[in-house]
């Protein structure tokens, strides 16, 4: 019972709009799995942010098109998982599951 409470995992879904700074090469990280990074910046605000999605396995080939600077819509999980030690510590990773390009870039 204990294990189970350390590995506690936090999911919600979001979709926002963004530009794209950067597109990462795909990378194979295991025999089952793949994956593509995609930096994106907010499009509002003072002091925009950005934030790294990542696609996985059959999700990667949403990104084939997308190009640097493209202003595009993500929908993506994001999910918080506890540290496996009891250290108190969350580790976040957002995983994209689908990208719409809303306006390309010149």
């Amino acid at each position: 019972m204990f294990l189970k409470l350390l590995y506690i995992i936090i999911y919600t879904t979001m979709k926002l709009q963004w530009m794209v700074k950067h597109i990462g090469e795909v990378e194979q990280v295991s025999d089952k799995l793949t994956k593509q990074t995609i930096v994106v910046e907010e499009t509002a605000g003072e002091y925009p942010q950005s934030v790294a999605v990542d696609f996985l396995n059959d999700r990667v080939d949403l990104c084939k098109d997308v190009k640097a600077w493209d202003i595009v819509e993500v929908s993506m999980n994001i999910k918080a998982n506890a540290g496996k030690d009891d250290s108190g510590r969350y580790f976040n990773s957002l995983n994209g599951w689908r990208i719409n390009t809303i306006a390309v870039a010149k």
